[in-house]
């Protein structure tokens, strides 16, 4: 369930400048109810544009309309849980897309379910925006995405692993939709406000380099340990007690 009398601090700083469309770089820690600070302003922004007839017909029958990518698989997992949970009754979809699971399959539910979200880790959210070795593209067509959301972005561009397949799903949406264009672009991790504070040239994501996957303007929510946790409620996870305000907020 998700109930909770007050939304959470980093819910209440995300959710309106999300909802309006602006970048917005979250910097908060673990239990903090930052899934659903991402999470419920993007669907209500889906279920805003289907309604009032934002996009195009042809736009809004295409998929997906917004992409998280998250480092770890598991990650990536609770991330669609969530949503799942968040989603029921308004029609909209979730599709996991991660390594470790046949490529075809992916390819397969995708089309079938034609998922208005879809959550997976950069390898494989990779393969599908630009294709495998040999392919001419790939398999996920991006021109009605509205959304992507890098989640824990500090690991995601830090580490090799992961900041390969990171910068080449940046560097195709910025050719698909230009930088200064209407995708909107959300960043999270625990470490943001570190990171906004190095200098140039010390080891880590520079300012300069946080600003390179934002637009100008951008909002930045930020909490601190005095506020009050999800895990504080006694549950241990983003998906167990969460904001009334900002689930009904979709209904």
């Amino acid at each position: 369930t998700m109930s909770c009398p007050t939304p959470l601090a980093v819910q209440d700083k995300a959710c309106p400048p999300i909802v309006s469309g602006n970048d917005v770089l979250i910097s908060t820690h673990t239990g903090s109810g930052k899934t659903l600070a991402f999470l419920a302003p993007i669907a209500q922004t889906l279920l805003m544009n289907q309604d009032g007839g934002a996009t195009s017909s042809s736009s809004n029958m295409a998929y997906p309309k917004a992409i998280v990518v998250a480092p770890g698989r598991e990650l990536a997992s609770q991330i669609v849980s969530v949503a799942q949970t968040l989603f029921e009754g308004t029609g909209l979809s979730v599709s996991l897309a991660i390594g470790g699971t046949p490529y075809s399959r992916n390819v397969e539910r995708l089309r079938k379910r034609k998922p208005d979200l879809v959550v997976g880790t950069p390898g494989r959210i990779a393969e599908l925006i630009i294709g495998r070795p040999g392919d001419k593209s790939g398999k996920l067509k991006i021109s009605a995405l509205q959304a992507i959301v890098l989640d824990e972005f500090d690991a995601l561009l830090q580490y090799d692993a992961h900041k390969e397949p990171t910068v080449a799903i940046m560097q195709a949406l910025d050719r698909q939709h230009s930088k200064g264009g209407s995708l909107q672009r959300v960043l999270c991790s625990a470490t943001a406000s570190d990171m906004m504070e190095n200098e140039e040239g010390k080891k880590g994501i520079s300012t300069t380099n946080i600003e390179d996957y934002l637009r100008p303007g951008y909002a930045h929510a930020s909490v601190d340990e005095s506020d009050l946790l999800v895990t504080s409620g006694g549950s241990s996870s983003d998906s167990s007690t969460q904001s009334t305000k900002s689930s009904s907020a979709i209904r």
